[in-house]
């Protein structure tokens, strides 16, 4: 068998189409953020067996109950201020000042505004 040239050899291993490519970089991202979590979901099961043996699961399931309640509550607060304030920055509400009409003399464009 001859011998191939080097400029013959491939420098890479294709990879056959973009849905592939993609669903190896999701793959990845997530191996990378479970391993990047592991420590805090031993901890996380760790504490749960703790609270299970010494008889207060119902204090274990009470506390993540209220971390998660205090999370969502402040996920909530958190999107409407920015929401309101995304709103009120664009002009979207009832008292915002109106445009100008468009004029034949801007070429049917408002003025002021992007080009």
């Amino acid at each position: 068998m001859p011998m191939r040239a080097s400029s013959d050899i491939p420098r890479h291993f294709p990879i056959g189409s973009r849905r592939l490519r993609w669903a190896l970089v999701i793959g990845v991202i997530v191996l990378i953020v479970l391993i990047a979590s592991i420590q805090h979901i031993a901890a996380f099961y760790t504490n749960f067996l703790w609270f299970q043996s010494v008889g207060f699961s119902s204090v274990w399931a009470k506390t993540i109950t209220v971390q998660a309640g205090l999370a969502a509550t402040f996920s909530v607060v958190l999107f409407a201020l920015l929401w309101g304030n995304l709103t009120l920055s664009t002009g979207s509400h009832p008292w915002a000042p109106r445009q100008p009409e468009t004029s034949s003399s801007t070429g049917g464009k408002s003025w002021p505004g992007p080009t």
